[in-house]
């Protein structure tokens, strides 16, 4: 059977720690190690922040985003974030971080690179007026 878990937040930066840290315990409770649930704690941290700040124009509390994970199997974890702004796919968005200096990095546009390099997989799809973030994470595979 899948766990599933959900949170809905006000668009506010207050409420990101909340489904930080609510999906950090829902990484520990499927089995992810503390590195892979920190990871998705900072995704989550990092998508939530853009919509509030790109997608919704800044904090309103009439604004909402949903944060849902469930655990497709043992050890992996998966957080769809979803959101009423206007349409945007943030893998396709021109941030350019790839094509930096990492050595002097200017401020701004390395959300998604970070959140590509946090994430087994990332996702996007526009439905029903609604953006869809999907994000999933798994325990590495000890080969050791």
């Amino acid at each position: 059977m899948t766990e599933s878990w959900s949170l809905t937040i006000a668009a506010s930066y207050r409420d990101i720690r909340l489904a930080a840290s609510t999906v950090a315990a829902a990484a520990r409770a499927v089995g992810l190690n503390e590195t892979a649930a920190h990871h998705c704690q900072l995704a989550v941290d990092e998508a939530c922040t853009n919509i509030i700040e790109h997608g919704y124009g800044g904090e309103n509390a009439e604004n909402s985003i949903l944060i849902a994970c469930s655990s497709p199997s043992p050890g992996c974890l998966l957080i769809e974030i979803t959101d009423s702004a206007p349409a945007f796919n943030p893998l396709t968005a021109d941030t350019q971080a790839d094509q930096r200096d990492t050595r002097s990095p200017p401020p701004g546009g390395w959300g998604v690179y970070f959140i590509k390099r946090l994430m087994d997989s990332v996702e996007y799809r526009y439905e029903h007026g609604q953006n869809h973030l999907l994000l999933k994470r798994c325990n590495a595979i000890d080969t050791s």
